[in-house]
């Protein structure tokens, strides 16, 4: 089909009104003077016919003295066909979809040419909005921090909107300094970068919410304080102007919210526009555009601006809410690995019943390894790590077994038994089959508390033996005393004379009751001693003299003339260190015993004998006496109170004494035991140290 158009197929006068046409129609003759418009036209261009019909249409429709390049008339002139065109208007601020026809006449010469022209502004709003999304979003996606996002949004902001100057505020503490700037002179933005209201002291000034007060139109924005009534505001908050000369001319502060400072007019910026960035009820900052020049910004392009600054918005929060995040990781981790408690978060495993039957290992810390001495456990399970701790902490699986199941915490000590380790350990659930399990080894803690719990057991019996010593003290003093005074008083004659035989009988009970006084006295001073209430008067002592006069003094008070007594010191020390009267005691016990023990009316056959090496001096009485029963030699030095009824009289009479020989001994460092054969008597043997002290 032939695009050419005759006149006769345009015949002015027999043509259809055009005004019932939706698009607008215009004639122009070849040098572009308008002939004929309808009234669609007219309402696009917003002028009537008569201020139209005879002008050029470059004029009106590009607001220039010459065609403009690429305009669709020029180019049917040159092709004589048909040219379509969409055309951005400056000086209309809309897009047209512009086609012209060649009209010829019957020669097959061009004589008009008809426009028909489209609004297609929202359209290609539309089409302008997606492609500059779909940027801005790539821009987002492929930021890796906020700083970079900020960087590239504000580049984008100033390419896209052609201005000279653009610029991001964010929320730093109270204030929204520049957080980037482009294009803007560095004394403005040091001089603008606070919007803080400051006191004499610079602290910032607040409303009565405690709120900082911000500053110039910037703090409007960002406080939410706008008049949509007003041409310089938004529904959304934001304020642009195309002349800010005019702005300050035409209006009062109280018209626009706030007392300004005009740094941007007296700076030459006619064109700007601030867009807040929000994000629900958080105040994140605004965007700046700012420009020498006048006209820059539609109320369209604005409006695009805004739903750009919606995005952004959410991206900022996000960059923030992700580096909280790891940040919070960062301190978690840095918690998690360096924490003195052990750490586990496990999964619990269920048999087919229901019950608790091992758990894995998803995660431990380091003070795990070094509590438990456990390696590599992660993806582990607990059975494969320590065999039979099923069995030997039942306890455990059922306790974590709940706490995964319910949800429940709990906080419980138990002896562990595969790592002889007390733990005390909190249990907690984040989630449903899964556990967390903190710790700690309180065993040197259970030690203490046992320990100090013994302690104030033994300070308890020490003041019950002391309070028993006392008592009996009292109880066997007063006695004795009374039977020794009396003994004596028989003795002296001031009672009835007295035969040979009464004397020797008294004699041996005032003799007993002055060895029981003493008995009595050594169980109370060596009580004493234990108690740190008394020491041992240590002092270099002669080991011969020692010897010697306990010999002299076994010999005086016996009376068996079958005695025999040996003594081998040669290979004795010549002195130590001791309490010479206890060590006496001790010794002077030893050959006590070993006459008491001989049989009646038998020979008594006792050696002493002496030895040393470089720490120790051995001291051992040997006897021909009765021998001591197998089970009973474990018994002799333990005090009397502790001897079971099997331990006859006969040997029940060493006990108390054997046993204040054994404290004796052990004050002193040494070690006391016996020996016996049945049928060839006992030896007992006791060493003390050389340099003697008192370990008690």
């Amino acid at each position: 089909m032939s695009d050419k158009v005759t006149d006769k197929d345009h015949d002015l006068e027999s043509l259809i009104s055009f005004d019932i046409l939706a698009d607008g129609i215009s004639i122009h003759g070849k040098d572009h003077t308008i002939q004929y418009v309808n009234q669609a036209l007219c309402g696009i261009l917003g002028k009537p016919a008569d201020e139209l019909i005879g002008k050029k249409c470059y004029e009106i429709f590009h607001g220039m003295n010459l065609p403009l390049t690429g305009c669709p008339l020029e180019k049917s002139k040159q092709t004589n066909r048909q040219e379509s065109a969409e055309i951005f208007e400056p000086a209309l601020n809309k897009w047209l979809n512009v086609t012209s026809s060649p009209v010829f006449d019957s020669a097959g010469r061009m004589t008009t040419l008809v426009h028909i022209i489209r609004d297609v502004t929202t359209r290609q709003l539309f089409h302008q909005e997606r492609e500059l999304t779909i940027e801005f979003l790539h821009i987002i996606n492929k930021s890796k921090t906020l700083d970079e996002l900020i960087h590239d949004t504000v580049i984008f902001f100033r390419r896209q909107s052609g201005c000279e100057a653009a610029g991001i505020r964010l929320k730093s503490g109270d204030d929204y300094p520049y957080y980037e700037a482009t294009g803007f002179p560095e004394k403005f933005v040091r001089l603008e970068n606070s919007l803080c209201s400051k006191d004499v002291h610079g602290l910032p000034l607040r409303d009565e919410a405690g709120n900082p007060l911000l500053e110039c139109m910037c703090g409007n924005v960002i406080s939410a304080r706008f008049d949509p009534a007003k041409p310089f505001f938004t529904s959304y908050g934001s304020f642009w102007t195309n002349c800010t000369t005019e702005l300050l001319a035409t209006s009062s502060d109280a018209d626009r919210l706030t007392h300004t400072r005009n740094r941007c007019n007296r700076e030459g910026y006619e064109s700007v526009a601030l867009i807040p960035m929000f994000l629900g009820e958080e105040r994140l900052g605004l965007l700046q555009l700012n420009d020498r020049r006048k006209g820059m910004f539609s109320a369209d392009l604005i409006s695009l601006w805004e739903r750009l600054a919606g995005y952004i918005s959410v991206a900022i929060v996000k960059f923030r809410s992700d580096e909280a995040l790891r940040e919070s990781e960062k301190r978690y981790h840095s918690l998690f690995e360096n924490m003195l408690n052990g750490f586990a978060y496990c999964r619990m495993l269920y048999d087919d019943s229901g019950k608790p039957a091992d758990f894995v290992y998803l995660d431990v810390n380091k003070a795990f390894e070094k509590l438990t001495g456990l390696k590599d456990v992660v993806g582990k399970r607990v059975t494969e790590i320590i065999p039979g701790i099923r069995e030997l902490s039942p306890e455990v699986f059922e306790i974590y077994g709940r706490v995964a199941m319910t949800g429940r915490p709990e906080k419980f000590e138990l002896y562990f038994r595969p790592l002889s380790a007390w733990l005390s350990v909190s249990a907690y659930s984040i989630e449903k089959y899964h556990f967390t399990a903190i710790f700690e080894d309180v065993t040197e803690s259970k030690r203490a508390i046992e320990a100090e719990i013994g302690r104030k057991a033994a300070e308890e019996a020490n003041r019950t033996k002391s309070k028993f010593l006392a008592n009996m003290s009292h109880e066997l003093r007063t006695p004795l005393n009374a039977i020794i005074g009396f003994s004596e008083m028989m003795l002296e004659g001031l009672t009835d004379p007295l035969t040979e035989q009464q004397k020797d009988f008294i004699q041996d009970i005032s003799s007993s009751g002055q060895h029981l006084l003493a008995l009595i006295n050594d169980i109370l001073d060596l009580s004493r001693i234990e108690a740190g209430k008394m020491e041992l008067d240590l002092g270099l002592v002669s080991v011969k003299s020692i010897v010697d006069s306990c010999l002299v003094l076994i010999r005086e008070r016996t009376f068996n003339h079958n005695l025999t007594v040996s003594c081998n010191m040669t290979d004795a020390p010549e002195s130590i260190i001791a309490d010479a009267t206890r060590v006496k005691q001790v010794l002077y016990n030893l050959l006590d015993n070993a006459i008491k023990f001989t049989p009646d009316g038998g020979r008594i056959q006792i050696d002493v004998s002496l030895a040393h090496d470089n720490n120790f001096l051995e001291i051992s009485v040997k006897d021909t006496g009765i021998s001591i029963p197998d089970q009973h030699r474990n018994l002799l030095f333990q005090p009397f109170m502790q001897l079971d009824s099997s331990y006859t009289r006969k040997y029940e009479g060493t006990g108390l004494g054997l046993s204040l020989c054994k404290k004796i001994v052990e004050l002193h460092g040494g070690k006391i035991r016996a020996e016996s054969e049945t049928g060839k008597g006992s030896k007992f043997i006791f060493t003390l140290p050389l340099d003697a002290h008192e370990t008690a």
